[in-house]
């Protein structure tokens, strides 16, 4: 949910959540909210996309609320197995992801995120 308001912060959207529930390895649980998506462009953002079963589950609810249309963006995109297809098929339009781990559709860097890190961190006091 933080990263859900830092980028609808920094973009100026609306943002909201779904409840997730964990209901084994294989079997995801989406709670609606109150969510207001009718006629909507949605961004979903989730820190791993895997094998893209919680965000195709999140995708359909978006789409039986009535988002217009839907975006998928994971800050880590592994897309095991038939994930990207999982995803196409649950009504995204697009997919995206950072290039902490390549694929195709690594679309964001975050090298200079880590350069920043990596430079406050030198400059820290005690840093070797």
């Amino acid at each position: 949910m933080h990263r859900a308001r830092a980028v609808a912060q920094r973009v100026g959207a609306q943002f909201d959540y779904l409840e997730k529930r964990r209901i084994s390895s294989e079997v995801v649980e989406m709670t609606p909210k109150n969510l207001d998506v009718r006629g909507k462009s949605v961004c979903i953002l989730d820190d791993i996309i895997s094998t893209g079963g919680t965000m195709a589950k999140a995708l359909e609810q978006l789409k039986r609320n009535g988002a217009r249309e839907v975006v998928a963006a994971a800050v880590h995109g592994l897309f095991i197995g038939d994930a990207a297809e999982k995803l196409k098929r649950a009504g995204a339009r697009d997919v995206f992801a950072t290039n902490t781990v390549e694929s195709a559709f690594s679309r964001v860097s975050v090298a200079e995120s880590i350069v920043q890190a990596l430079s406050l961190k030198a400059t820290a006091p005690g840093a070797r």
